[in-house]
C-alpha cells in the first residue's frame, strides 16, 4: 500500500502506481511478493512532512503583479482644429523617430505604429481634449506604460 501523501504528488500517478502494484502481483502468483523484476522499487523517502529537503524542486513562489493604477475613462467627443493639429504633429513625430530608430525600409513595411501605435496616439489626443496630461507622470499614468515615455 502506497504511503499517504499529500497534495503534491497528483492523483494520476498515485493510480498508476497502484496498477503497477496489481500487475507485478499477477506476474508471479507462485511468490507472496510477486514478481521480483517487476516489481516497483520502494523509495525512502514518503511525503513532504517527513522528508521535507527532497520536495524543495516542487515549492513554487508566487509573486503577485501589482495592479496599474486605472486610466481615465472618457466619452467620445468630435475632434476639433486644435486636435487634429496635435494628432498630425505627433503622427509626423512617430514618423520622424520611426525613420530614425528603426530605417526607412521599416517606416515604409510596418508603418509609424512601430513606435507608437494608433490607439495610444488616439488616447494622448483624447486626453489632451480632456485636459488630463499636464505631465510625463500623466502621460504615464493615462497610458499604463512607461516603455515609451
Amino acid at each position: 500500500m502506497l504511503p499517504q501523501v499529500r497534495s503534491l504528488v497528483p492523483n494520476y500517478i498515485i493510480s498508476q502506481l497502484n496498477l503497477l502494484d496489481v500487475d507485478h502481483c499477477a506476474c508471479d502468483p507462485s511468490n507472496q511478493g510477486g514478481c521480483s523484476r517487476c516489481a516497483p522499487l520502494t523509495t525512502s523517502v514518503c511525503c513532504d512532512i517527513h522528508h521535507p529537503d527532497a520536495f524543495h524542486l516542487f515549492n513554487s513562489s508566487f509573486v503577485p503583479v501589482p495592479k496599474l493604477p486605472n486610466r481615465s475613462r472618457l466619452n467620445r467627443f468630435k475632434m476639433d482644429l486644435k486636435e487634429y493639429k496635435l494628432c498630425e504633429a505627433l503622427e509626423d513625430w512617430r514618423e520622424g523617430k520611426t525613420h530614425e530608430i528603426h530605417d526607412e525600409s521599416n517606416l515604409i513595411d510596418i508603418g509609424p505604429s512601430l513606435v507608437m501605435p494608433d490607439d495610444i496616439l488616439d488616447c494622448i489626443v483624447t486626453c489632451a481634449h480632456y485636459l488630463k496630461i499636464k505631465s510625463v507622470d500623466d502621460l504615464r499614468h493615462e497610458q499604463n506604460q512607461s516603455v515609451w515615455c
